[in-house]
């Protein structure tokens, strides 16, 4: 399957930033790179929406790539 991508191009001043993506409906975020190092990143809820949420040092700016796929029912299988 085709994976599913959010790219932004990143750049500033200061030492770190708090990053918010708002997810497309009924999608849910898989793995978020910065450059070529995977960033840890927690799912948040507000309302029938939902962010992927991650910190990001200042020496990390440049390409983030967040791939996502659909929002996994309970009681299905799906590989990752």
């Amino acid at each position: 399957p085709v994976r599913k991508r959010i790219s932004l191009e990143l750049s500033g001043n200061g030492e770190a930033l708090d990053l918010e993506i708002l997810m497309p409906k009924g999608r849910r975020p898989r793995s978020i790179l910065a450059g070529s190092t995977p960033v840890r990143f927690a799912l948040k809820r507000r309302g029938t929406s939902f962010y992927a949420c991650f910190p990001l040092r200042l020496s990390a700016l440049g390409r983030i790539d967040l791939f996502y796929g659909p929002e996994k029912r309970m009681g299905s299988r799906s590989k990752n």
